[in-house]
């Protein structure tokens, strides 16, 4: 019985060791995002009910305040975002654009898509992304920044997004 017992173990464990990391991977896919212009009033509007964060104690430092919003926008999902980093800071944006949503809000979150590398060469960052979404659900999006002053000097920083019902 140990034997058997002992053969089950070391073929699960050569079993995981072999399968792909996507195998238990989220369910998640690249979404298409439309950029949508909008007027500095506008901008600056929806980004008053969004996420602003001011890191301390950064090793690098070279995030100063990155804000992240979303919200109903003629049916649509809209996320705003604006990176200000220190002045030296040649490269920011956004890395990874995690978007999650539920059906109600008992339900679990789920992993409904990203989008990745938005960036801009220079030290202040602003995207403004439509995102085409079924209504009846809430969503909110976990943006990951990115800073990058030289090859060595790299800073990346998550904020979370308020939750919305579309």
């Amino acid at each position: 019985m140990k034997k058997i017992f002992k053969t089950c173990i070391i073929f699960l464990l050569v079993a995981i060791s072999i399968t792909p990391v996507q195998a238990f991977a989220y369910n998640s896919q690249m979404l298409e995002l439309q950029e949508v212009f909008l007027s500095e009033e506008e901008f600056s509007a929806i980004l008053e009910n969004g996420v602003t964060v001011y890191p301390e104690n950064r090793a690098t430092g070279l995030i100063v305040a990155p804000t992240v919003s979303v919200q109903k926008y003629n049916g649509e999902l809209l996320i705003a975002t604006r990176l200000e980093c220190i002045s030296t800071v040649k490269k920011c944006g956004c890395k990874l654009i995690d978007v999650y949503r539920r059906k109600t809000s008992s339900d679990s979150w789920f992993h409904y898509g990203y989008y990745e590398d938005l960036y801009s060469d220079s030290n202040i960052s602003e995207i403004s992304r439509l995102l085409d979404v079924h209504s009846g659900y809430y969503y909110y999006v976990k943006v990951t920044f990115y800073a990058k002053k030289n090859i060595f000097s790299t800073e990346t920083l998550e904020v979370t997004s308020p939750t919305i019902y579309i």
